[in-house]
């Protein structure tokens, strides 16, 4: 057995704002928030907080570019120095008569070879953790103090 439901609602448009009335609006709402006062800024000090974040981000990039380049000089001395000390092993190599010196030769190379890559590879990580270091630190530290310089500079306004 169906039930029948009614789907259509008692609802007129144009009755919703029949009871506005602007007037007792607009006092309801000053009497909500006429007691309401916004906090003052100093804009002097404000502009100069500003300022002094953007000496501190120009820094921190000034830091970043130095420690990328850094980096990619180290690197470059790196490959030289790779490739030199391939080019003595090849030179060394051709005057080897024998195989088995010639493998002792090459095991050598091998081994100095990975001591110095890893070497290096940690001496490239700690230079990426200082340029890291080098540009996070005086931002963190910046971000502390103006949030300490906002507080400072919001004043509740008088009443």
């Amino acid at each position: 057995m169906a039930r029948k439901t009614n789907t259509t609602i008692n609802f007129d448009p144009m009755n919703v704002f029949a009871s506005f009335d602007p007037a007792k609006a607009g006092e309801q709402f000053t009497k909500m928030f006429g007691d309401f006062a916004a906090p003052t800024m100093d804009m002097d000090a404000f502009m100069a907080a500003q300022r002094k974040g953007m000496e501190v981000v120009t820094a921190a990039n000034q830091a970043a570019f130095d420690g990328v380049r850094a980096i990619a000089e180290r690197q470059a001395d790196m490959v030289r120095e790779s490739v030199e000390a391939t080019a003595g092993v090849v030179e060394v190599l051709r005057t080897v008569k024998e195989p088995k010196d010639a493998m002792e030769k090459q095991a050598d190379f091998a081994r100095v070879a990975f001591d110095k890559a890893v070497k290096d590879s940690n001496e490239l990580r700690d230079l990426a953790v200082k340029t890291g270091n080098d540009v996070a630190a005086p931002i963190s530290a910046h971000i502390r103090a103006s949030m300490d310089e906002l507080a400072a500079m919001a004043t509740p306004a008088a009443k």
